[in-house]
């Protein structure tokens, strides 16, 4: 009966330590993949702030019409267009693997 017992105890340790083994290689995830995540997050965060800055260029230039626009406006359609190609430099980068 205490063999039994003793062989029944070491099998179910048996099985709880390699189940929370598998739950801790399941939890923590490859940095690989939190990598390829942290990539894609990144990537997607530009793409948001690009096509912000590009629908306020537009906003800018259909409310002046390409016409006269006063200095302080030229000056923050200016800021956009630099911000604009300083995203697309950070995400052609990142989508080439960088």
């Amino acid at each position: 009966m205490k063999k039994t017992q003793i062989i029944i105890g070491i099998l179910i340790g048996a099985i709880t330590l390699t189940g929370l083994v598998y739950q801790g290689f399941c939890y923590f995830a490859p940095a690989s993949e939190l990598a390829a995540v942290s990539r894609r997050l990144d990537i997607k965060i530009l793409t948001d702030q690009r096509d912000y800055i590009q629908r306020r260029i537009w906003e800018i230039e259909d409310r002046y019409n390409y016409g006269v626009i006063p200095n302080e406006v030229r000056r923050h359609l200016h800021d956009l267009k630099i911000r604009l190609q300083e995203i697309d430099r950070q995400l052609n980068t990142l989508q080439k693997g960088g």
